[in-house]
């Protein structure tokens, strides 16, 4: 068990012209996923940079404030929207998922997996 649904979904692979500047691009994959939401029988929409089991994903220097180690460490990264979860049937465990009202301009959010909870937090809530 991968830990995803993956009845019914259908994955498109697509790239924005790297001329364009970060906010260009986002506004671009907005639309596509907006006109995309429209198309019918089509129930929820996401994007990610990369898929699940596929690959290896981008990793990143974090620091981990109030985790047991309280250090900074590398850890793989994906960058996902909002439906991203729902999209793939992924259940959250404790904490909530990311939001539509969640942007670059306001507080950040992450969502971690149990094997980094377990890591970083063993027996306490990450949350």
């Amino acid at each position: 068990d991968p830990g995803i649904g993956v009845d019914g979904v259908m994955v498109l692979d697509a790239t924005v012209a790297s001329q364009l500047t970060t906010e260009q691009r986002r506004a671009t994959y907005l639309e596509a996923l907006s006109a995309l939401r429209t198309l019918p029988g089509v129930r929820t929409v996401a994007a990610t940079q990369r898929l699940p089991l596929r690959g290896s994903s981008d990793n990143w220097g974090v620091s981990v404030e109030g985790a047991a180690d309280d250090a900074e460490v590398s850890t793989a990264v994906r960058l996902v929207t909002h439906d991203y979860f729902a999209a793939l049937d992924i259940a959250l465990l404790t904490g909530r998922g990311f939001s539509s009202d969640d942007r670059p301009t306001t507080d950040r959010v992450v969502v971690i997996n149990e094997a980094f909870a377990d890591r970083h937090f063993p027996g306490v809530d990450p949350v």
